[in-house]
């Protein structure tokens, strides 16, 4: 239930969706019933535990998802605490804003 609550209120919202669209975030969506690979690549990035809902946000120069991610969970019932959490990565990608950076969700 977190999951659909933090897409309904923090997620899909006009101000989170613009917010992505003027910094060029793409946001991807992993369904652990759907696909196998996600809790290895889960634990890969950093959430040894494998809670959902969990965040990994990568700046454009970790394309291969080798550079530390800013990394959190929780419930969202707002869009501006999930792009509190979201713009220290997109303040740290524009240093160089050639690549888009990646929010992996």
């Amino acid at each position: 239930m977190t999951c659909k609550t933090n897409e309904r209120f923090a997620l899909n919202t006009r101000k989170t969706k613009q917010y992505f669209q003027q910094n060029k975030i793409v946001a991807l969506k992993a369904k652990r019933d759907k696909n196998p690979e996600v809790d290895p690549f889960l634990a890969e990035i950093g959430n040894t535990g494998l809670g959902i809902p969990y965040y990994a946000v990568f700046t454009s120069d970790s394309t291969d998802f080798s550079a530390p991610a800013i990394q959190f969970d929780g419930i969202f019932l707002r869009s501006q605490q999930m792009l509190d959490k979201i713009q220290p990565a997109v303040g740290a990608s524009l240093i160089d804003s050639t690549t888009p950076p990646v929010a992996v969700k």
